[in-house]
């Protein structure tokens, strides 16, 4: 059932962040060992040094030049590929 979800339905993950590099690693595991996985998985931050603990593939970063969540989260969408997508805080 859930591989039949995630075939109807692609699903992104879009996370904003703020110098989360002790964070990230958590909260991405934390996604990958749920059931159902996201197609992508999109972190949208200030800092480029965040990008050095995102090791895996099939996760994008994008470098925002505004630390506000909201806006954030508004640029991570737009480069969503995805119908269905799941916002973290």
């Amino acid at each position: 059932l859930y591989k039949r979800i995630k075939m109807l339905v692609p699903i992104s993950v879009v996370c904003p962040t703020h110098k989360g590099n002790k964070k990230l690693p958590k909260l991405i595991n934390s996604i990958l060992n749920n059931t159902v996985k996201p197609n992508e998985i999109i972190i949208c931050g200030t800092n480029i040094n965040d990008i050095k603990c995102l090791n895996q593939k099939g996760i994008k970063f994008i470098v925002s030049s505004i630390s506000n969540q909201s806006y954030q989260r508004k640029l991570a969408i737009k480069k969503s590929k995805n119908q269905l997508i799941l916002l973290t805080d």
